[in-house]
């Protein structure tokens, strides 16, 4: 039998202590999260995008949940692990930019030198 998911539509779960929950797979259609504990949870394939209100809702070091939602739920006023965010965001633009380095090196290492010619002496 496969795993039942709860059902919380249109839950008050404001100010809810929900740290470490296990709420993957759990719709959370217009429920009221706001200022809910949500801290450490598993969110994996659970829906918060038609949350009714994610104010304050705690999100960090929940797992589960892709940089792209985090930010969504940053925008709906969910307090998030902006570090983690930054870090995964800095290594992709270190990547990239060592990379656009190399591509940057690669034609003055092909020998674009200049030779000097020799300068005839006026007599």
């Amino acid at each position: 039998m496969g795993k039942k998911c709860t059902n919380l539509f249109r839950a008050t779960l404001s100010k809810a202590k929900l740290n470490m929950a296990e709420l993957n797979r759990t719709p959370l259609y217009e429920d009221n999260l706001s200022q809910a504990d949500l801290g450490e949870a598993n969110l994996s394939r659970a829906n918060l995008e038609n949350a009714l209100s994610l104010k304050k809702a705690d999100l960090r070091g929940t797992w589960g949940l892709t940089n792209k939602q985090l930010t969504a739920y940053k925008a709906k006023g969910a307090i998030i692990d902006e570090e983690l965010m930054t870090s995964s965001s800095q290594s992709t633009v270190t990547t990239s930019l060592s990379s656009q380095d190399d591509d940057a090196q690669a034609p003055s290492s092909q020998g674009n030198a200049t030779t000097s010619d020799p300068v005839p002496k006026t007599t």
